[in-house]
């Protein structure tokens, strides 16, 4: 019974999570048990398009070769390690509360309207911080300085593989740059 409840506990380990506020904190992280001995054998790409592939991946748990169904993209260039940025800005004045910006669009994939924050792919040869202070020129119309990074996070492991960083931007709507922003 203590040897499973230590063989158990061996599995819990205390890391590190990231607070968009503060930095990192400690976070408590669970295993499974098999995961040290899983590993993909390999991918196999079934279409492609543009901006996507479907890949059927072989992989193991140890026990026996197994199938899933993957989406990646194929925008991510050489030597980076995320597709993507999603922008936390922080709207900030003399007058007014800090606040920050949400966009509301229509995504295909669901059928109707989202709201998210402003997002985009990274172009070949930038930076997720230049990558996030453009996209939020272009989706928003506003200018600002980005100040942090967050580590690599997938949002959706099960589904794809595509990699992002969220990016906190700060906006000073005081800069007349940002006094009537438009979208381009």
């Amino acid at each position: 019974d203590n040897a499973k409840r230590r063989r158990a506990m061996s599995e819990i380990h205390l890391g590190r999570s990231w607070d968009m506020t503060r930095g990192l904190r400690p976070a408590l992280l669970v295993r499974k048990m098999s995961d040290h001995i899983a590993k993909n054998l390999r991918v196999e790409e079934v279409a492609r398009t543009k901006f996507l592939k479907l890949e059927t991946i072989t992989w193991t748990d140890g026990k026996r070769e197994r199938l899933w169904n993957s989406a990646a993209r194929t925008t991510r260039s050489a030597g980076n390690d995320v597709d993507a940025v999603a922008i936390l800005s922080r709207l900030k004045s003399e007058i007014n509360p800090p606040s920050t910006l949400v966009v509301v669009q229509y995504r295909p994939p669901v059928g109707g309207k989202t709201v998210e924050l402003p997002a985009g792919l990274i172009d070949p040869g930038e930076t997720a911080e230049e990558a996030a202070v453009r996209e939020l020129r272009e989706e928003t119309g506003y200018v600002g300085v980005a100040k942090a990074s967050s580590p690599v996070t997938c949002l959706s492991p099960g589904l794809t593989s595509e990699a992002i960083k969220t990016i906190i931007v700060d906006v000073d709507l005081n800069d007349p740059r940002n006094a009537n922003p438009k979208q381009e």
